[in-house]
């Protein structure tokens, strides 16, 4: 942190040893309320999961502007955080000095990178596949296929829900032509039987 701070004179030992206490208490505010009022004021998402690296581009940020020489305390520090943050209730007071527009768009674009690896990623789990990563949705032309199915092993396979894994069309249509030739069968040994006690 003394690396973020102003010079490293003793001088300013005592400014350093301040900031170290507002920035600790900052990092502490993970465990109440301030995440969650923070997620209200700006679309940063699982603030408090991500609380601790803000915390620490908070810090990057006041070191590139000069705002270790404004804050003098704790609810300087709170406030300022927050306004750098926050997307709404902005004041203009505190904007001119710490605008955080930049530290807004560097997470967003940040996020929306992490968002593209991730489909691209999804994608090529199932590349025979029409598939959606949003909802996690696997589709094979108008059937859903379930999640828990393998990926598909190449562009002709079908999914077989009876047996629950892939196979050919071929395979498919065997199995389906004798699954009727089983079903003509029976239909054929019930007739012969209903007949048969007819006759009675």
């Amino acid at each position: 942190m003394d690396e973020w701070v102003i010079d490293s004179s003793e001088d300013n030992m005592p400014k350093r040893k301040e900031v170290r206490k507002w920035m600790t208490w900052l990092l502490d505010l993970r465990e109440g309320q301030a995440p969650y009022l923070l997620s209200k004021r700006c679309s940063i998402p699982n603030i408090k999961d991500r609380w601790y690296d803000l915390v620490v581009r908070f810090a990057e940020y006041l070191a590139l502007n000069g705002g270790f020489k404004r804050i003098t305390n704790f609810t300087q520090a709170q406030r300022y955080m927050s306004h750098v943050f926050s997307t709404v209730g902005k004041d203009p007071k505190l904007d001119k000095f710490f605008p955080g527009v930049f530290i807004q768009k560097q997470i967003a674009e940040e996020e929306e990178a992490a968002r593209k690896a991730r489909i691209e990623r999804e994608k090529q789990r199932y590349p025979f596949e029409d598939y959606n990563p949003e909802t996690g949705l696997r589709y094979v032309g108008n059937e859903i296929i379930p999640r828990y199915a393998p990926p598909r092993p190449d562009n002709r396979s079908v999914w077989d829900g009876d047996e629950g894994c892939w196979i050919s069309p071929e395979e498919k249509d065997a199995r389906r032509a004798a699954g009727l030739a089983r079903l003509e069968a029976y239909m054929a040994m019930y007739d012969r039987e209903r007949c048969g006690a007819e006759h009675k």
